[in-house]
């Protein structure tokens, strides 16, 4: 999972999943956005961002189960595959309402 805004007015953060590449039984395979896995040290092989699973989640029972030791605090995404999540996000027009808002509201942009 890896969190694509800040906090909404209601506290909340857009997220998204992200699935190993190279896998091209999956219909959406040739559309895949890539992250390498040398553009984020957390990966264990090119990923795939998955628009799909994009959705708002509560921010506070994520940092309640981050200070609980059960989500773990991983490095942050460098701001330009951050923002090439995010554009991947932006591109899916079947997110779940007020995914694109808090994710524009965060970029700065009315796209």
């Amino acid at each position: 999972m890896v969190v694509l805004s800040s906090p909404t007015a209601t506290g909340e953060v857009a997220i998204v999943s992200l699935s190993k590449h190279g896998r091209p039984k999956y219909a959406d395979h040739s559309r895949c956005t890539v992250v390498r896995q040398a553009e984020y040290s957390e990966l264990y092989s090119d990923s795939c961002v998955m628009p799909r699973s994009a959705d708002l989640n509560p921010l506070q029972p994520l940092l309640r189960d981050q200070a609980a030791g059960r989500l773990p605090q991983r490095a942050p995404v460098a701001p330009a595959v951050l923002l090439r999540m995010q554009r991947a996000v932006l591109g899916y027009r079947f997110a779940p309402k007020g995914v694109h808002s808090a994710i524009r509201a965060s970029i700065g942009t009315n796209t």
